[in-house]
């Protein structure tokens, strides 16, 4: 068999032994049948020869600690994780371990295998996986997926189950070409706002506001104050356990929750809004009672609007836009950064601090 030499000796005994790589040395080990032999052997091509050497320990002694699996303290840090994350992030959580993890570092097995070597070969494993599009994952993605596993070990660290943790550190190459915002220009957003019909009026409050889609989609007339022009910004759709479940909860950071003075066509664009009998501003044509969904208005309004444009505009590029025309406009950053929600001041110059300033205007009458 391939990987296993089988050795008679004198007395009629039959052992099988593996050799392998261990590091930069030559190693190998004796079983006494096959079936064990070969489980070995298939180790070491998975996990590498310490980590083997160290499942075979494990099944020894099954009452030592390190006997943990990786499915186990999956589903530990999860339990954990849900007295603060929302129930779309732990439903992340799991959907990232079994699309990206459990394929190739199956859950039963014990932690105590699993060695920087072996977590380096799983990130050669996922540079290699094809996305669902059928591209290679983006080193963010892969980046997320070795932070999930490093946050899992980290938390048996707290617990006092482990006591280092072999994803740390580990280096994701960065050689993909990153996503290009598109700045889009008024005489483009109106366009895409004429285009998109009935939504066009969404369209146009997006670019004005710098909501985001969630944010804006959750905006109840009771948000709008037509005196004040203001509008108050407290809530957002977040996903649930299921990618059509949805319910209210609070915006992206702290600093979303915010009021957004808006200018007086702002103020006119909704008018119309307030008036009608609907739980929220921004909602399906022919289902008022319902919320718009980012789906809906996509498949709806925004790719036909869009499709023959280059580069393709997202959705979110009218955040984009906005921050951008503010920027050009002569807005201080820090202004910018607490009218749109940003976290810190930091995300704001990151995005966008290439843009060169202009002229001075005052934040609300940019599109006024």
């Amino acid at each position: 068999m391939q990987g296993i030499t089988e050795i008679r000796h004198k007395d009629g005994r039959v052992v099988y032994r593996v050799r392998f790589r261990d590091g930069k040395t030559n190693a190998s080990e004796t079983f006494r049948n096959i079936e064990t032999a070969t489980y070995f052997r298939d180790l070491v091509k998975q996990f590498g020869g310490t980590a083997a050497r160290n499942i075979l320990d494990s099944r020894e002694n099954p009452d030592d600690t390190d006997t943990l699996t990786l499915g186990g303290i999956h589903q530990s840090y999860l339990e954990h994780a849900a007295s603060y994350a929302t129930p779309g992030t732990i439903a992340r959580y799991r959907n990232m371990a079994a699309s990206y993890i459990f394929p190739k570092i199956p859950p039963q097995t014990p932690i105590r295998a699993l060695t920087r070597e072996s977590i380096e070969n799983y990130v050669t494993w996922l540079r290699a996986k094809p996305s669902r599009y059928g591209t290679s994952l983006k080193p963010r993605t892969i980046k997320r997926i070795v932070a999930f596993l490093s946050t899992l070990f980290n938390y048996q660290i707290e617990i006092g189950n482990l006591e280092s943790n072999p994803a740390r550190g580990i280096r994701i190459p960065n050689d993909a070409i990153p996503t290009q915002p598109v700045f889009l220009t008024p005489q483009q957003v109106e366009k895409i706002a004429d285009n998109c019909g009935y939504y066009g009026v969404l369209v146009r409050f997006l670019y004005a506001t710098g909501l985001r889609f969630g944010e804006a989609t959750a905006l109840t007339p009771a948000d709008v104050n037509v005196k004040t022009r203001t509008i108050t910004v407290s809530k957002a759709w977040k996903q649930g356990e299921k990618s059509s479940d949805f319910y209210l909860g609070a915006p992206k950071t702290d600093t979303s929750t915010r009021t957004v003075l808006v200018s007086k066509s702002v103020i006119a664009l909704l008018k119309p809004l307030l008036v009608e009998d609907a739980p929220f501003l921004f909602h399906p044509k022919t289902r008022p009672d319902r919320p718009l969904r980012n789906k809906t208005f996509r498949n709806c309004a925004w790719k036909q609007a869009v499709e023959n444009m280059d580069p393709r505009p997202r959705i979110h590029d009218l955040r984009h836009s906005h921050v951008s025309r503010l920027i050009q406009a002569g807005i201080p950053l820090p202004v910018i950064q607490k009218r749109v929600g940003h976290k810190d001041i930091q995300t704001t110059i990151n995005v966008y601090g290439h843009i060169t300033p202009k002229d001075a205007r005052a934040a609300a009458d940019v599109f006024g």
